[in-house]
């Protein structure tokens, strides 16, 4: 994997977290919003544990 397509994908990675993170704190527990953003947060901590378990063995 290159150093840039790493580095494109942390930061993808982070702006679905982060985003995610925020949008939770102002919508409505039990919503349809609530449940996807939640979904979300979840697709964004696999796909950065992905890459980061990703970049440690292309260093190996």
């Amino acid at each position: 994997m290159t150093p840039e397509a790493g580095r494109a994908g942390f930061r993808i990675g982070c702006l679905l977290i982060l985003t995610s993170a925020f949008l939770l704190v102002f919508l409505e527990p039990g919503s349809a919003e609530h449940s996807i953003t939640l979904l979300t947060l979840l697709m964004g901590l696999i796909f950065t544990g992905a890459l980061a378990l990703l970049a440690w063995w292309s260093q190996r």
